[in-house]
């Protein structure tokens, strides 16, 4: 997913995130490329990073390492819900503000739906839950889930996902 230009709205508790200096952009676990955002927003390529570094413009260090493994939106997430740090949707991704970090909401975590289902939930599903916890099934119908590219989770994991996630 790519993030809209225009028109994108801050779906979150509480104020939207302020605008920030240039914030990297991990795009997944396997895909070490880098895509940058400037102070407006605007998505650039390590190449144009590069460019403006040659005209004396600084730029920000790409991600750590530890943002790009398998897991590290999962902890991430868990972190904070867990300390109640403010967490968005917008524009197709997940915001950690205070990490200045955001991943693609279809990102794929290491959990299962169920014990028999082969499909992994993706980051926007989990978020959907911790939002909403007990309210999760009358707001997010079908309409939103498609819409969010969220995957819906049943009704018997859901108690124990929300005791996992909000410890």
């Amino acid at each position: 997913m790519r993030p809209s230009k225009s028109g994108s709205k801050v779906v979150a508790a509480g104020a939207p995130p302020p605008a920030k200096s240039a914030s990297s952009v991990p795009l997944g676990p396997s895909d070490r490329t880098h895509k940058l955002l400037d102070e407006a927003g605007t998505r650039q390529t390590t190449k144009e990073v590069e460019a403006r570094l040659t005209l004396g413009g600084a730029a920000p260090a790409p991600p750590e390492d530890s943002y790009l493994t398998r897991s590290a939106a999962l902890v991430l997430l868990r972190t904070y819900v867990h300390q109640g740090k403010f967490l968005a949707y917008c524009g197709g991704h997940i915001i950690f503000e205070d990490d200045g970090v955001q991943y693609p909401a279809d990102t794929r975590l290491p959990l299962k739906r169920s014990e028999d289902d082969t499909d992994l939930l993706n980051i926007v599903s989990l978020w959907l839950l911790v939002s909403y916890q007990h309210r999760y099934e009358a707001e997010c119908d079908d309409s939103v889930l498609r819409r969010l590219g969220a995957l819906l989770i049943p009704r018997q994991h859901r108690e124990m996902l929300l005791d996992y996630l909000m410890g």
